[in-house]
This record gives C-alpha cells, structure tokens and sequence, in this order.
C-alpha cells in the first residue's frame, strides 16, 4: 500500500503532505490504514468531490492511493467529504506525523 495525501487551504494557507508506504508500518498499522481506505469506499469514489458553496478558509485535500493493484486519485473539499473519507484524513496524518 502506498498513499499521499497532500492538505491546503486554511486560513494560513499551508500546504502540507504525508506520505506513507505499507512497508515502513507495522501489520497493525496498515491494517488499520487499508479498512479505513475501504469505509470511505476510495476506490469508488469520483475523481473530485466538491463543496456546493466553497470557502476559502476551509481544507482542499488530494488523495492518491495504490493497493493490491489498484489505484486512484481523488480531490476533495473538506465540506464535501464523507465522515468516513475525513477519519482517513486523520488517520494519515496521525500515522505520517509519528
């Protein structure tokens, strides 16, 4: 499993990116990581999932993911993702920042 997700926007608008190969996490890790990827169905998902009213203060991710051969690429706002894509968002981050 390989995933990048790269965060802007804010008020500060920071970008930021986390990377994360299946191979430097522990079994456990990844596990976690490959079940909250299929919760929020990103392999279903459209290739952009917009907000009906955008804000310029809020978070824009961009989300690429491989697993098991599969692949795909999804941008989203922060007002438009499901709560199971934005608990990955967090999972990654908590994961890339250790």
């Amino acid at each position: 499993m390989r995933l990048i997700l790269e965060r802007s926007g804010g008020f500060a608008g920071l970008r930021r990116v986390a990377r994360l190969e299946g191979s430097t996490l522990d079994p456990a890790e990844e596990r976690c990581l490959r079940d909250a990827a299929e919760r929020a169905a990103v392999f279903a998902l459209p290739r952009e999932l917009r907000a009906s009213e955008p804000r310029p203060d809020r978070f824009t991710y961009r989300l690429e993911i491989e697993d098991a051969g599969r692949e795909t690429s999804v941008r989203f706002d922060e007002a438009a993702a499901s709560e199971a894509l934005l608990d990955l968002v967090d999972l990654v981050q908590d994961l890339a920042d250790r």
